[in-house]
């Protein structure tokens, strides 16, 4: 396949012959494809101080989960009770303070 599209993903199979009438030999293949980032989420700046704030990033691809995490390095966790993040494409901060400032990461993966 020389340019893999989504429509190209499942199940392939090859089967070997030995052109004798010998032995066959079939062995299964899965083709899947990345997930496509399609609208990445707006800058913190744009946050407003002790306001809600929404990131929203937008993939194409089958099965997506999606972690978010802060500084690229603490994955943001269900316990910060002002931050409500899960495996979806949307980062909600209930009220934006100061400290929230700095990079946030979102980590798109499909089961390969």
């Amino acid at each position: 396949i020389d340019k893999v599209e989504s429509n190209d993903e499942g199940y392939y199979v090859c089967t070997i012959c030995n052109p004798t009438g010998g032995r066959v030999e079939t062995k299964p293949a899965q083709l899947t494809t990345l997930p496509q980032i399609t609208e990445e989420p707006d800058s913190l700046e744009n946050a407003t101080l002790g306001k809600p704030a929404k990131f929203v990033v937008k993939a194409v691809g089958k099965n997506l989960t999606y972690t978010w995490h802060r500084q690229t390095v603490k994955r943001l966790s269900p316990k910060d009770k002002r931050v409500l993040v899960g495996e979806t494409q949307i980062l909600h901060i209930g009220k934006v303070e100061l400290n929230d400032e700095g990079y946030y990461l979102c980590t798109i993966c499909n089961p390969t």
